[in-house]
């Protein structure tokens, strides 16, 4: 199930895969008991906690064989930096971290709602009471935070806060004051969690899309924890263009005590044979996509979920809602170089018939996920005017022109092949829906949100399913939610930042098949990133071999592609920081822009 893109995660700044293998049978079967606990929908506290609103089967599963507890005679910045260690884990309302704080101080302190994630703690003695009391001053930027559910959220602000230490009775020292709330260094988060994702349907129900949450490594219940959090619906951002097919009021359990992983739901109601596909296809893809193997068993209310499966789901039975599923076998790789479509075909060049291939005054091209519709935009000079225009048409037949501007960004097909997205003059978002008989129509995507942003939309896509739409304004990194309020009209909504350390040196981006980002920067030191949708990572890629000004890029599942300052080049996935961008065989000593399907 790991994609290619998928082996970012373990190299370079990013180093959060580490999971590990499964659990044996035998302690599966050992911990069973705890495991078929019901997960009811809602929970709202973080994957792998316990306290009376999680699972207390979490509560077993953790060690804490590796968890800082306070030495004897420690010197008291080092008792500091341990409670933060320790502070990672959160099983029994931080009970690990409680163990560093004065009585009074423990029960007053407030662990809740969200967890402050910092890059690097600065810890400086700002004052001296006695010998027996001072108070230090904690420093640092934050970077994240994780709230509930394992849903993080990228941040970007200072930390600056008070942490006064005296020693005990025992004269050992202990935190007596300190702010509410939970702050972790990254380091520490990174090893005690790790992403997975959860697959809610977008609003169509012909796509499921990965909503990343965060889950503990120390957890023994992988399977429970991702089915709990399935059932408790989309995140919050996410809401409004994710949907999940478990009906309100009901409830999930997991069963693992046969060996087998065993799936009971209860409350389905009259839900339909078409829904209930569909929730397995939820089910069994979320744990797929961590590494769960099946096959996987799933009722309800004590019978099988629907009769033809009661041997159990595999990813086969529900192969038509791969999320990473792509049309790139359809349409391949194409170029535009030189004002003119053309497509890569091995090694050598052909030219695109009609006028795509024979014009020269194309700035941007799009090609439909079905590989027969084409969207573009062309520059009025020619014609002897000011901006450009939006064309539409299939590979084989005429331009036909749709609208006007001044700009226009690259047309962002739909997941239909019927509709393109497409910014005009930097501000309104628009939608072109092209009729099977070539008539369009267009309407504005209500988008009053950007105007927070002021600044101009100079890159717009879509995901492959039209949920999530990502863009550049004045060179950062934005995402959106796109909400459905009524039959044809669209919204955006939650736009927020998501790659703080590229700054304002954003040129290009794509969407990977995994639910990532592909962003080419001005940068020389950093032209190329891939930045996860939650923005909980952002990983440089291979700089070698590429020079800024990247103003292009494109990606399939096993091929990276990129326009740099000379050249079309390409770089394997899994490839790391190590290897080299190579210029695309049938492209070298040219510069092209690359084109590739949803």
């Amino acid at each position: 199930m790991a994609d290619l893109n998928r082996n970012h995660h373990r190299t370079g700044l990013d180093r959060t895969d580490r999971t590990g293998t499964d659990r044996t049978r035998a302690r599966w079967r050992r911990l069973s008991l705890l495991a078929a606990l019901p997960l009811l929908a809602g929970c709202t506290t973080l994957p792998g906690e316990s306290n009376p609103q999680a699972l207390r089967g979490y509560e077993a599963a953790t060690s804490t064989a590796d968890i800082a507890a306070p030495q004897k005679d420690q010197a008291p910045d080092l008792l500091l930096r341990d409670f933060f260690s320790a502070a990672a884990h959160p099983a029994q309302d931080h009970a690990a971290a409680r163990q560093f704080l004065m009585p009074d101080a423990a029960e007053k302190w407030n662990d809740r709602p969200d967890m402050l994630i910092i890059s690097r703690l600065d810890i400086s003695t700002e004052s001296v009471t006695s010998g027996d009391e001072l108070t230090y001053k904690v420093r640092g930027s934050v970077v994240g935070k994780l709230g509930p559910g394992g849903a993080y959220d990228p941040q970007n602000g200072a930390y600056e806060e008070p942490f006064t230490l005296r020693k005990n009775q025992e004269g050992q020292w202990r935190i007596s004051s300190l702010p509410q709330g939970v702050i972790v260094e990254r380091p520490d988060f990174l090893d005690n969690y790790a992403p997975h994702d959860v697959l809610f349907f977008d609003n169509s129900e012909r796509f499921l899309v990965p909503d990343r949450r965060w889950i503990l490594t120390t957890s023994d219940f992988r399977a429970a924890s991702l089915m709990n959090l399935l059932a408790s619906g989309p995140r919050q951002q996410f809401q409004p263009s994710l949907r999940s097919k478990l009906p309100p009021g009901s409830a999930v359990s997991v069963d693992m005590s046969a060996g087998n992983i065993t799936i009971n739901f209860t409350g389905l109601g009259e839900l339909s044979p078409s829904d209930r596909t569909r929730l397995a296809a939820q089910s069994v893809w979320t744990l797929a996509a961590s590494e769960i193997r099946g096959p996987y068993f799933i009722n309800s209310d004590g019978v099988p979920l629907l009769g033809e499966f009661a041997d159990g789901w595999n990813i086969e039975d529900v192969s038509e809602y791969d999320p990473q599923a792509s049309s790139e076998a359809v349409g391949g790789l194409y170029a535009l170089q030189d004002g003119r479509l053309r497509k890569v075909v091995g090694n050598s060049l052909e030219p695109v018939a009609g006028g795509w291939g024979t014009a020269s005054d194309l700035e941007s091209v799009s090609v439909a996920p079905n590989g027969t519709e084409i969207a573009g935009v062309r520059s009025n000079r020619a014609a002897g005017r000011d901006g450009s225009e939006l064309v539409m048409g299939t590979e084989s037949g005429d331009q036909n022109r749709v609208l006007s501007a001044k700009t226009l960004t690259r047309p962002s097909w739909g997941a239909d092949s019927g509709a393109v997205w497409t910014v005009v003059d930097g501000h309104r978002v628009v939608r072109v829906v092209r009729s099977s008989s070539g008539e369009t129509s267009q309407s504005e995507v209500e988008s009053s949100e950007l105007a927070d942003l002021k600044g101009a939309v100079s890159v717009f896509e879509t995901n492959r399913s039209d949920s999530v739409a990502a863009m550049i304004v004045d060179g950062r990194v934005y995402i959106a939610s796109i909400a459905w309020p009524s039959a044809g009209t669209r919204k955006l909504e939650n736009v927020r930042e998501i790659a703080f350390p590229i700054g304002s040196t954003a040129l290009s981006l794509a969407w990977n098949t995994d639910g990532s980002l592909l962003v080419g920067t001005s940068s020389a030191d950093s032209p190329v990133w891939r930045i996860e949708a939650d923005g909980s990572a952002n990983y440089v890629m291979s700089s070698r071999n590429i020079n800024a000004p990247v103003v292009a890029v494109a990606s399939t599942r096993s091929m990276l592609y990129a326009t740099d300052a000379s050249s079309l080049v390409q770089l394997s996935p899994g490839a790391g920081k190590e290897q080299f961008w190579r210029e695309v065989p049938a492209m070298q000593g040219t510069r092209a822009v690359p084109v590739t399907t949803k």
